[in-house]
């Protein structure tokens, strides 16, 4: 079988629909970065709740775990123009990139997650996500952008 026949046909139309997504998760990334580093108060980069987080996971399960480039930018982008490194940019858009992909993969798999949320499971499985997602490698290194 010819890989061209395994992947599906994508028109240019299926792109731009593709491309806006990952550029709207991006920006809306962003700009929930900045809010929640808006309420760091010990540390400038540390803040007790950090909505891009959730925004990830949430897109993720809602537009497809294809659109994960869009997370991707938006902590690179909000990494850069906070005045990291580089390097540091790198790692924490690997780091958060991973979290919310491994967080939507698990729910899917694991957990049979609807996004309805209309079972129990659904719900104890969101909890338990969280749980895992508390004690990743970035949050334990107190790192949140």
């Amino acid at each position: 079988m010819a890989a061209s026949t395994l992947l599906p046909r994508r028109t240019a139309r299926d792109w731009a629909s593709w491309v806006l997504k990952v550029v709207v998760l991006a920006l809306v990334y962003h700009l929930a970065a900045r809010v929640g580093l808006q309420l760091a108060y010990v540390q400038i980069n540390t803040s007790p709740v950090w909505p891009p987080t959730g925004i990830a996971l949430a897109a993720l399960l809602t537009f497809g775990i294809e659109i994960w480039p869009g997370v991707a930018l938006g902590v690179m982008l909000g990494s850069l123009l906070t005045g990291a490194p580089w390097s540091i940019a790198v790692g924490l858009t690997m780091g958060n990139t991973l979290e919310a992909l491994a967080g939507a993969i698990r729910l899917r798999r694991v957990v049979r997650f609807h996004n309805a949320i209309d079972r129990i499971q659904d719900v104890v499985g969101l909890a338990t996500c969280r749980v895992w997602s508390g004690v990743s490698p970035a949050r334990l290194a107190g790192c949140q952008t």
